[in-house]
């Protein structure tokens, strides 16, 4: 349930304006953590979602749980809106460079599932290039969470964390992606190999 509109008091209005001076990150994790909001907000949780009706707030009330902590040097950076400046496109940058290695780190796993062998030295290029490594779901994930997540990931997942590879081998964005990926390997590993042959 989602709910815009919320009335800030005068006081939290006083408290919010001293913060200008900091970043954005910082104004924001101490906004959403004043005592008085996360008050408000569990009293309302707790009368259920026909609260929002009578007294509108800013909330999302979810059964989801979280797999990734807030990344709050990323928060740190980001800077106030202003439109005398470039500070959207800076906003922007950090954003997408914070996504892009997230995404990155998360795919790493799958690496030796979609990546095709080169030509070694004293193998015969004329054979026929070796498969791919076969894929199973259940295996993956035994393995991945014995390994536990990589390091860049570590400190930003939450204990939950092999949760979010089930969901997503479960999803038909993987089987449309990891297709996609083990078919360019494919077509790499086989173009590899020709010009070995060529040699």
């Amino acid at each position: 349930v989602l709910s815009v509109g919320f009335n800030i008091s005068n006081t939290e209005k006083t408290a919010s304006s001293t913060q200008t001076s900091k970043p954005l990150g910082a104004r924001l994790r101490s906004f959403t953590s004043a005592p008085i909001r996360a008050l408000r907000l569990a009293r309302g949780q707790s009368r259920g979602p026909q609260h929002l009706l009578h007294e509108p707030m800013h909330c999302v009330w979810s059964t989801h749980e979280p797999t990734i902590k807030p990344d709050t040097a990323t928060l740190n950076r980001l800077e106030e809106v202003d439109v005398d400046n470039n500070t959207r496109a800076y906003n922007s940058a950090v954003l997408r460079r914070h996504f892009a290695e997230l995404t990155a780190n998360f795919l790493a796993p799958f690496g030796p599932y979609i990546r095709g062998k080169l030509p070694q030295p004293g193998l015969n290029p004329f054979t026929s290039p070796p498969r791919l490594k076969p894929f199973d779901s259940a295996e993956f994930l035994k393995d991945l969470e014995a390994r536990g997540p990589g390091s860049f990931l570590r400190r930003r997942v939450r204990p939950n964390w092999i949760e979010l590879y089930r969901k997503f081998l479960g999803s038909p964005t993987f089987a449309y992606w990891f297709e996609r990926r083990t078919a360019a390997a494919e077509r790499s590993q086989l173009s590899a190999w020709r010009r070995a042959r060529a040699v």
